[in-house]
């Protein structure tokens, strides 16, 4: 199950209503795996007020806290949004690495020689549907980053 675009943090109402379609189509199609791919939050939201400090922090357990009581494994790359508030991809992937049910790791790649200064990458085997679970493919989701994108 893949999930993007939720832009949560600019109406609440829209948010709960967004939880509970998440909540419906996870109980009707039980996923193996959700993919969060990018604009969890609107950033542009966030007025680096220090009352707003824990503002990415907030909706991020929030909602991957939701996820993980599914016990669904997931992963997560962030959107251009989410760059937009206090956290960046040292403090996201820190956070991230905490949760039991994340499928992140940091990237260790090169790209012509230069190496992707970020994390939020993730492969997602395909099995068939044989007694082996033989793996017959594989789905990676990679990270630009906000800045340094090469792709």
């Amino acid at each position: 199950m893949q999930v993007t675009d939720l832009h949560f943090a600019e109406d609440l109402e829209r948010d709960n209503k967004t939880i509970d379609m998440i909540n419906e189509i996870i109980r009707k199609e039980s996923p193996d795996f959700m993919a969060v791919t990018g604009d969890l939050i609107s950033g542009q939201m966030y007025d680096f007020s220090e009352e707003e400090s824990g503002f990415w922090g907030q909706y991020f357990e929030s909602f991957f806290g939701h996820m993980n009581s599914f016990d669904i494994p997931w992963g997560f790359v962030p959107g251009y949004a989410d760059y937009e508030t206090n956290w960046g991809n040292k403090k996201m992937m820190e956070e991230i690495s905490k949760q039991h049910l994340h499928s992140d790791v940091n990237n260790k790649f090169k790209f012509l020689g230069q190496q992707i200064e970020h994390g939020f990458n993730f492969r997602v085997p395909i099995e068939a549907n044989d007694s082996d679970n033989t793996q017959v493919g594989q789905l990676w989701f990679l990270g630009t980053g906000k800045s340094d994108c090469i792709g």
